[in-house]
């Protein structure tokens, strides 16, 4: 929307997601706005109920639809995970080509974790299981499709995260390949893109975050949660932050911190000091967890405190 897109419709099941999207997307003065249509109800839909219930009025949006934006609930793909292929929520791409098929959009995209495109055995069988494979087949009946692994961190987003992307054009009436090279283009303009709004090819975590932090802000009284303290944010340190501002003015919302029991303190201070110890500052090792009694598979404790690095100064007109 930013680029001048004009979103149409939004699928989102869970209902506390979708009065979040409905505050930031569906009001009319807001700074950008869906132009939902007046026949599919502005509420939480499960696409599997959207597509049986409302199939004539997503039948009228075929070929009024440029770009169909999506990715299924990654939990069943992730490696982090229990990699189930039973997993009832991995059938949902299903939906996705059926929705495909409905609306005959121009273009397809999809995002999903790099266990998305890995091959699932399930135990004690030979059959083997690629979902990203098989959605793939099911387009390309009708669409020229690519797909790639790109990293967050390379295209300006502090998170070494990998993600699998499927893009996909209707190939009716072209004769000639249109995304061969879509993917190289796409790498090609970052610097460009990047270098325009003086933002860093890689920013770091410390870079994106320090001007929260308590140590150099202090605290406050919590303005909306009594008995809380908050942040008391001051300024942005860099471009970086200041961009992610996006324009708002004055203290951050919604800085209010978690109020620990002593013992819960105690215990972060023990798990920190312990990772150090053991050369291990940013995964806790297994040893670490067990005895502090962690369930959570993976811990990250950041690195010792440091001055933030300056990816770029801020001078005080635009503070």
């Amino acid at each position: 929307m930013r680029a001048g897109w004009c979103g149409l419709l939004a699928i989102e099941k869970d209902p506390f997601a979708f009065e979040t999207l409905s505050t930031n997307l569906l009001r009319p003065d807001g700074r950008f706005s869906f132009a939902w249509p007046s026949t599919i109800e502005e509420q939480p839909w499960d696409i599997r109920d959207l597509i049986s219930h409302r199939h004539a009025e997503l039948a009228d949006l075929s070929g009024q639809v440029d770009l169909l934006a999506g990715g299924p609930p990654c939990q069943g793909f992730s490696h982090a995970g229990r990699r189930d292929p039973r997993d009832s929520r991995n059938l949902l791409f299903k939906a996705y080509l059926d929705l495909v098929d409905l609306l005959r959009p121009r273009l397809v995209l999809l995002e999903n974790v790099l266990g998305f495109r890995h091959d699932f055995r399930a135990s004690g069988r030979r059959r083997v299981q690629n979902f990203a494979a098989t959605l793939k087949e099911g387009l390309l009946r009708d669409y020229e499709v690519e797909t790639a692994v790109l990293w967050a961190n390379d295209y300006g987003v502090p998170q070494a995260r990998p993600r699998f992307f499927l893009v996909g054009v209707r190939s009716e009436g072209h004769s000639e390949p249109l995304l061969r090279s879509f993917f190289r283009g796409l790498e090609s303009s970052v610097p460009n893109f990047l270098a325009e709004r003086r933002l860093p090819h890689r920013p770091t975590a410390r870079g994106a975050i320090s001007d929260l932090e308590v140590r150099r802000n202090g605290t406050v009284p919590s303005p909306d949660s009594g008995g809380f303290e908050a942040i008391r944010y001051r300024r942005p340190n860099n471009l970086y932050q200041r961009a992610m501002r996006d324009g708002h003015r004055g203290p951050p919302p919604d800085t209010r911190l978690a109020r620990h029991r002593p013992h819960i303190t105690d215990r972060f201070a023990a798990l920190i000091k312990d990772s150090r110890r053991l050369g291990h500052p940013i995964t806790i090792p297994a040893s670490v967890r067990t005895a502090h009694d962690l369930c959570k598979a993976t811990v990250r404790v950041l690195a010792s405190h440091r001055p933030a690095p300056t990816i770029t100064s801020l001078p005080d007109d635009l503070i």
